[in-house]
């Protein structure tokens, strides 16, 4: 168990240089696919534009939808990579194998949920602005340190 600082930090470095390539491995993944889903979005809607006309209204209702579909696909995709790099750093420090395929397996289950409170936590923390800056500010911290480790323990995946 680290006692001080100095030895905090080695410990979390000694993860992240082991897990590094796993890490990067999803966290790039991820970009690339949600650039790609972005790219292919951006082509269909102007293609469709091209075809029937800027100025109709089907093409902005389509684009409209389509467009929102995306975001809840990357939100969902973005979930997903951050539970499976939460549970590749842990298992990293617990000095068990790590696969990102099992992770990733391991993650399907939680990558939901953890959009879920990902919303709920975004509404709370518009409130917490809304009322003053400081309760957003410690809403902002607690659930990005804390939510996605909760959610993903919580049901003890681990």
């Amino acid at each position: 168990m680290p006692v001080g600082i100095g030895d905090w930090f080695g410990k979390v470095t000694g993860v992240i240089r082991r897990s590094f390539l796993a890490l990067a491995f999803i966290q790039i993944g991820v970009f690339v696919i949600n650039t790609i889903i972005i790219i292919v979005l951006g082509l269909f809607v102007a293609q469709l534009a091209r075809g029937v006309g800027t100025s109709s209204g089907i093409v902005a209702a389509l684009g409209a939808v389509l467009t929102l579909l995306a975001a809840v696909i990357l939100f969902l995709l973005t979930a997903l990579a951050q539970v499976a790099s939460f549970f590749i750093a842990v298992l990293t420090a617990a000095g068990e194998p790590t696969a990102v395929d099992a992770a990733l397996k391991r993650a399907t289950g939680r990558a939901l949920p953890l959009a879920a409170w990902w919303i709920v936590a975004g509404i709370l923390m518009i409130v917490g602005f809304v009322l003053l800056l400081i309760p957003a500010i410690y809403l902002a911290i607690v659930f990005t340190a804390s939510l996605t480790g909760v959610v993903a323990v919580e049901r003890k995946q681990i």
